[in-house]
């Protein structure tokens, strides 16, 4: 490269940087003299390019200072220097908006445009085909409207995520919740993922002062902190089958591991399930040996005149797993030789105590490993399927429909891997927390 193409491209870099984007070359030659610099991974860090997404460039001592806001951001810049007529939707155009909006939510651009621009995209970017309206200007950047943003986001995610969404729309609007659900049911009537939209505006609380503040409180209500509120409301809904995260049934243990709620509201939770007309409840109990190992007796003990499975799960190594100590499911047995076989309960094997209501069940995925009869996928509520919990591999299917949609799929389910191997290597392969990928 000559020294003054050279120095051109740095300016302009520079200028791109400043401006809090990536560079989209102005010709196919300064994109070829850039694409040949790329690959001079040798280069010091404040002059080494790097291209996040095909036809954007970036030096890479500027990128890797960056927050996953600002890489989005950046991103989103010279994709709209690079196809002016795009629309950013979902997550993408709630980031502009200054919406509260997980990191993980940002790994990937979402954006509105036609199936033949798709055929271009890099895996970093999300198509949608969806009717957006007219568009609006934020930030220099065209995004779907408010209303609109709102819906896709929190029809789409997990609870959490969009409690964060929802509650940063009453937050940055001045917006009552009453006014965002009858924004929503008269836009979205009938659309895909309106009852779950409109089930979170519930919660929906202005107060919170940030997303993480959000998350936590709807973490608490999935807890079940709340459930004797829901329980009526959600079986006259037509859900029949409830679980609940409950690890310990000591009252400071169970402030010290969730740091908020209260253990008699778990169970008032419970009482109200019941009176609902709920069976079957699932109780799950991450085992963790110096935590909850004395306690299993006492879970065992909640099966005898309740309608319950008390399922107890081995603890793996994804996500916040690796801080506790590992416990096989075998001290279940041990610690209740009375336990007799019942069953295979999917993943779960069942048993019961003499006279017992209840079941209890033992899933272990590092002491008995079922990967040979799991048939198991799962869709993340940002619209990824992945074929294994604890693979890194994960399939788009947001933006997809009919064959396209029935072969990402089928794709899907043919690469699931023969087994993990947290065992051998003591991680999960998996790049996200249980939290963050559902079931």
């Amino acid at each position: 490269m000559s020294g003054s193409v050279d120095e051109r491209l740095a300016r302009e870099l520079d200028r791109a940087e400043t401006s809090g984007s990536c560079l989209c070359p102005a010709t196919p030659a300064d994109r070829r003299a850039l694409e040949r610099r790329k690959r001079r991974i040798r280069d010091p860090a404040d002059v080494r390019i790097i291209s996040p997404v095909p036809g954007l460039y970036v030096r890479w001592a500027h990128w890797r200072g960056l927050k996953p806001p600002a890489r989005c951001l950046h991103l989103m810049r010279g994709l709209a220097a690079l196809h002016p007529d795009w629309v950013f939707c979902g997550p993408s155009a709630a980031l502009v908006r200054g919406l509260a909006v997980s990191w993980s939510e940002l790994r990937r651009i979402h954006v509105v445009c036609s199936s033949r621009d798709g055929r271009r995209l890099s895996g970093r970017i999300v198509r949608h085909q969806i009717e957006v309206g007219e568009p609006e200007l934020v930030g220099g950047l065209r995004v779907t409207s408010l209303a609109r943003t709102a819906y896709d986001c929190m029809a789409s995610m997990g609870f959490p995520d969009a409690l964060a969404i929802a509650d940063s729309v009453l937050r940055t609007q001045g917006m009552r919740r009453e006014t965002l659900k009858r924004l929503l049911s008269i836009e979205f009537s009938g659309s895909r993922g309106i009852a779950h939209a409109l089930a979170t505006c519930e919660w929906a609380d202005a107060r919170a002062e940030n997303g993480g503040e959000s998350v936590a409180r709807a973490i608490m209500i999935e807890r079940g902190v709340r459930l004797p509120a829901l329980a009526a409301g959600l079986r006259s809904a037509g859900v029949d089958r409830l679980n609940v995260s409950l690890d310990t049934l000591r009252p400071d243990r169970y402030a010290y591991i969730t740091r908020v709620g209260r253990l008699e509201d778990v169970f008032a939770g419970l009482r109200a399930a019941e009176a609902a007309g709920f069976t079957g409840t699932k109780l799950n109990v991450v085992l963790m040996k110096g935590f909850n190992d004395d306690e299993i007796g006492d879970f065992v003990q909640l099966t005898e005149d309740r309608d319950i499975e008390v399922r107890f799960i081995e603890l793996m190594p994804i996500g916040q797993g690796g801080a506790a100590e590992y416990l096989p499911c075998g001290a279940v047995l041990e610690a209740c030789p009375d336990l007799e076989p019942v069953d295979l309960g999917g993943v779960a094997r069942r048993y019961r105590r003499p006279g017992a209501r209840g079941l209890v069940g033992l899933i272990q995925p590092m002491s008995c490993r079922f990967c040979n009869r799991c048939d198991r996928i799962r869709v993340t509520a940002d619209g990824m399927l992945k074929p294994c919990l604890h693979s890194a591999g994960e399939i788009p299917l947001r933006g997809l429909h009919g064959l396209d949609l029935e072969r990402a799929i089928r794709a899907g389910i043919a690469a699931k891997p023969e087994r993990h191997h947290m065992a051998e290597t003591g991680r999960s392969e998996a790049e996200r927390d249980m939290n963050r990928i559902g079931g």
